[in-house]
């Protein structure tokens, strides 16, 4: 049966801006890169993350498909996220007993969130 999700899946039309995105502003590493698909991890986790190229044929907005990454607290990590160019359309609130979430989209449109307890 299932284990765990091992990674998730973000189409992306430009791989070399993508790789910046989420490296330089979110801080995610690479383990793999390729021009057609790059994987990479989050600082201590098993999930990783796969940029997989549409060679410009796609660009975002999946309503069906969010990446939510779990932080120490949303709205501090919204500031920092802020101060790296990162865009938010949603500031941090409260959507359910200590739960906080903030949105923003990647360079391709696609939805993303960052989520915490505080």
């Amino acid at each position: 049966m299932l284990e765990k999700i091992s990674y998730v899946v973000i189409y992306v039309t430009n791989m070399d801006r993508s790789i910046e995105f989420y490296t330089k502003k979110l801080g995610c590493e690479i383990v793999f890169e390729s021009p057609e698909f790059t994987h990479l991890s989050i600082s201590g986790h098993e999930t990783k993350i796969g940029l997989h190229s549409t060679g410009g044929e796609y660009s975002g907005q999946r309503i069906s498909t969010e990446v939510t990454f779990e932080v120490s607290s949303a709205r501090e990590i919204q500031k920092q996220l802020e101060e790296r160019g990162v865009e938010f359309f949603r500031d941090a609130v409260i959507i359910a007993p200590n739960t906080w979430i903030a949105n923003f989209r990647d360079p391709d449109n696609n939805n993303l969130s960052i989520t915490s307890s505080k």
